[in-house]
């Protein structure tokens, strides 16, 4: 049998296999067939939860909740780091000293979605930061906070630190960058940036070594910058890193302690801000 006699068999004894041929269709002679171009099909945009307004005024209503963490835990773990109430007064620094009232008192006012949404739940819904009492706001240039980082005074607890959801909006303690020319310090978390706060050195921080964001160029308008991230290998490299944001933006940087890594003085492997505060009495 031929191939075509073949095919021939095939459709005559299992044409729901082989389907109907499509007639094809000539092009016309006095045009020639354009090929249909679609718009790619995008989803819409999720509707946030709440307004952006009712999250600001939800976190601010959190924050009011917090007591100041003088004779407490929280203000005894930052004494230890050298760390004292003038600064914890100026930053507002604040404690959940009874989690479960703070947990029933914000249940008792927002649902259980909401308080998922902005991040002050989890999703078993409780609050997130049993384990984290201690509360850093982000206050802006009008000393107002609507973000927040916690943190875990217990040195066992993995992650140290927990974020608010969304992103962070500034470094910490922007209000340092007043577009006056200067130099500010770039610190590798809030507990470093505390420390130079306390010595009256103009400090700002960031969370981690690779959370600094572009949008941020703008508000060091003016500043030179000196980088002080942890003296690991990923805080040199996170250094290096920032340093050529910096340069790209034309703005002045340089990384502490270049040029004297051999003096005692220098801080040495592993070390942060805080640590080497501590070891230079």
């Amino acid at each position: 049998m031929s191939f075509l006699e073949a095919v021939e068999w095939l459709k005559s004894e299992f044409s729901f296999l082989v389907g109907s041929p499509k007639p094809v269709e000539k092009p016309s002679p006095s045009r020639t067939r354009e090929p249909v171009l679609r718009e790619p099909e995008i989803e819409p945009p999720q509707k946030p939860l709440i307004k952006e307004e009712d999250r600001r005024n939800l976190i601010f209503s959190f924050l009011k909740m917090l007591k100041p963490i003088e004779h407490t835990p929280a203000g005894a773990y930052l004494s230890r780091r050298r760390i004292y109430k003038p600064v914890w007064d100026k930053m507002r620094i604040r404690t959940i000293d009874d989690y479960e009232e703070i947990s029933g008192r914000l249940r008792e006012i927002y649902s259980l979605e909401v308080l998922q949404y902005v991040g002050l739940f989890n999703e078993r819904g409780n609050l997130r930061f049993y384990k984290h009492p201690l509360i850093f706001p982000y206050l802006d240039s009008k000393m107002r906070s609507f973000y927040f980082q916690a943190r875990a005074i217990d040195k066992s607890i993995v992650p140290k630190e927990l974020n608010l959801r969304g992103t962070v909006p500034f470094p910490y303690n922007v209000s340092a960058l007043d577009e006056k020319p200067g130099w500010v310090y770039l610190c590798e978390g809030v507990v470093d940036t505390l420390t130079f706060i306390g010595r009256n050195v103009p400090a700002v921080g960031i969370p981690g070594v690779r959370s600094f964001k572009m949008e941020w160029l703008p508000l060091f308008k003016n500043k030179s910058v000196v980088l002080c991230l942890d003296n690991d290998e990923a805080g040199r490299n996170g250094m290096e890193y920032i340093q050529g944001i910096f340069d790209q933006a034309g703005i002045r940087s340089t990384i502490l302690g270049t040029g004297m890594e051999n003096l005692s003085s220098a801080m040495k492997e592993g070390e942060d801000i805080n640590d080497w505060f501590g070891r230079r009495k």
